[in-house]
């Protein structure tokens, strides 16, 4: 079978795409997320591209990195399989992360692992026009160097002039990044290059975005105009692009609150558009060097085909403008495919043919046509034993050593089948390790144990009181205390004894002032008199926001908590209200990262989960669905 990745970099996104005779066209490996985030997580032995990995990159988690051609620059190491690397291989270790997934996700390993195909994949690079020519060289070197032998950097462009030429003519072809526009001219013997700063802006939605601003009054509640602009711009685009007169509608900003504005036709004119004239000078003068610009055909690609102000900018100046949608990078996709075709999927003179159709079936380990000699491991065999022992580290990262050992007992009957034991020395030495490993997880210290028969009195006593919210503290402390130091031996009782808290927490009198009340008849009527006295004041106004809570009514308790100066728990109203957004998403997301089975993200999820199921409970909150989501999540292993 022919197949074929194209990876196409910028300088903030990766998209990959395939191509298999079965399909007959490319095709994004992520249909949902063509494009993804340049950004990486290396967690553990798990890499994890795109969105994932840049929310993680912005918080700071160790090894997780967004801007790779920024950090490349820098000197230094990421950790990732228990080794150490260098930041300049960021790019490298993301795509093959990439292939990794296509060979085991998308071909299901029916033409083998990327290992054993690393060095005839047939592998195309489209680098972006923000990419500069030294990087795009220090990435293909890269791939090069590190075993890919059958790669084409491929020139997207002349691609594109292929499907759209005419008979000769000249051709400027407009692709934008940030604020900036890339302009390339290509006539018969010449091409030029440059940029044409902030030609890429449209003026209008920043000035809508303020005056959206300003309409909200968002400022009185706290709010930072920096810290809500991405919303801001994209509620201007959405009028720009509307074609709608006026706009009489709601904007939701970072604390969870929609806030109305209004917005007219009159609102988009520019009083000062300098800018556009400068670069749309310079553009001119350009082109006319090569060819009257009225006889150049503008293509513009990517984000720039849906810029309708820089297209309105450009009509007067050229006639024949060509926006690239959809059926048009079909077209170009598919004069890829013929080209590779062409060229029968070798790119590169070491390349060997695709042709696996035989691929498994064929005689191993020197056991040809009238010979039984054995000659020692396949080169299948030692590939498989090395994917052993990424496994075993990843289950060794996740304190699975169960599983660790399971799988490297099942390789060592595979291997006994076909009579090897040239892997047994470094078997025993895994094994050895492991059973060391599950020996401490599951043995309990008398120190450990000291701690437990303290933390059970300390509950006790904390119950007794009422003070539920310190019980579960002790009981989370010494839990993470095992945890970090990979002791599993009492998880099952910490639970117990948490859930107990919790089903009292639930069952406690609402207040003291109840049993106060059905014990009033036995006071004088003195002190029955100070109880009626005190009886409004014993419903502290703090209680008010917490019923407020307990019955999801977060913006009023918000707002109740805001006006007795309480911020703490105003705050944590804003974070409820903002994570509700965010769960509906992730609920939705559950049957997709199951089909997947992709582990990495399943976790990432859990963990998230897991510090609002706190959170809610600090308040009395029911966070069933919440424990739903995690045990449903909890399953893909």
């Amino acid at each position: 079978m022919n197949y074929c990745v194209l990876v196409e970099i910028n300088r903030f996104t990766i998209r990959f795409s395939y191509y298999t005779d079965g399909i007959g066209r490319f095709e994004p490996f992520d249909k949902d997320e063509p494009s993804k985030s340049l950004a990486v997580w290396f967690n553990g032995s798990s890499v994890i591209i795109g969105d994932d990995a840049k929310r993680e990159a912005k918080r700071k988690t160790p090894n997780a990195f967004y801007d790779l051609l920024g950090w490349m620059q820098k000197q230094g190491h990421f950790d990732y399989a228990n080794e150490k690397h260098e930041y300049n291989k960021l790019i490298l270790y993301t795509i093959r992360a990439g292939l990794r997934n296509f060979y085991a996700r998308i071909l299901l390993n029916s033409e083998g692992s990327l290992d054993e195909n690393m060095l005839h994949v047939p592998l195309l690079i489209s680098m972006g026009s923000d990419i500069e020519e030294n990087e795009s060289a220090v990435i293909i070197s890269q791939l090069y160097d590190n075993g890919f032998g059958n790669i084409k950097k491929i020139n997207f462009d002349s691609f594109i002039i292929e499907t759209f030429e005419k008979e000769g003519g000249t051709y400027l072809i407009l692709s934008g990044f940030g604020e900036n526009v890339l302009a390339k001219i290509y006539s018969s013997k010449h091409e030029d290059k440059f940029i044409l700063r902030n030609a890429g802006k449209d003026p209008r939605v920043d000035k809508l975005a303020k005056l959206i601003w300003e309409r909200t009054q968002a400022e009185s509640n706290f709010l930072e105009f920096d810290n809500e602009i991405d919303e801001l711009r994209r509620a201007a685009k959405n009028f720009i692009y509307s074609g709608e007169s006026e706009a009489d509608d709601n904007i939701v900003l970072s604390d969870g609150i929609e806030y109305p504005y209004y917005l007219t036709k009159d609102d988009m004119r520019l009083f000062n558009q300098g800018d556009s004239a400068l670069f749309l000078n310079e553009l001119v003068s350009r082109v006319n060097q090569y060819v009257p610009r009225q006889q150049c055909r503008v293509i513009l690609k990517g984000v720039l085909a849906t810029n309708k102000y820089l297209i309105e900018k450009l009509r007067p100046e050229f006639h024949d403008i060509k926006i690239m949608g959809k059926d048009d990078i079909r077209g170009v996709l598919d004069k890829i495919v013929e080209w590779c075709k062409a060229n029968n999927f070798k790119f590169a003179k070491y390349s060997k043919p695709i042709d696996t159709s035989n691929y498994g079936h064929g005689p191993q380990n020197g056991q040809h046509e009238g010979h039984t000699t054995l000659i020692g491991p396949s080169k299948r065999d030692e590939c498989d034993f090395n994917i052993l022992k990424k496994e075993v580290e990843a289950h060794k990262n996740g304190c699975e050593y169960d599983k660790a050992m399971a799988v490297t007992q099942e390789f060592v009957l595979r291997m006994n089948s076909k009579g090897l034991t040239c892997f047994n020395d470094e078997i025993e030495k895994i094994e050895t390790e492991l059973k060391k490993l599950i020996n401490k997880k599951n043995s309990l210290s008398p120190t450990d144990e000291r701690k437990f028969k303290h933390l059970e009195r300390i509950v006790a006593v904390y119950v007794n009181k009422g003070d539920f919210s310190s019980a579960i503290k002790e009981i989370d402390t010494l839990g993470r205390d095992l945890a970090k130091r990979e002791v599993s031996a009492l998880d099952n009782k910490l639970s117990q004894i948490k859930a107990d808290v919790i089903a009292k927490m639930k069952t406690k009198p609402e207040s003291k002032t109840a049993n106060v009340s059905s014990r009033s008849g036995n006071l004088d009527k003195k002190a029955s008199a100070n109880l009626k006295t005190a009886k409004p004041c014993s419903v502290k106004k703090d209680d008010q926001g917490m019923l407020l809570m307990k019955e999801g009514k977060y913006k009023e308790a918000r707002d109740k908590f805001r006006t007795e100066g309480r911020k703490d728990e105003a705050d944590d109203c804003t974070k409820i209200i903002r994570w509700l957004r965010l769960f509906a998403t992730y609920k939705t997301e559950v049957s997709s990262i199951a089909q997947t089975n992709n582990k990495a993200k399943a976790k990432s999820r859990i963990k998230e989960i897991r510090e609002y199921v706190s959170l809610y409970k600090k308040y009395g909150i029911d966070a069933a669905e919440l424990t739903l989501t995690i045990k449903e999540l909890d399953k893909i292993k």
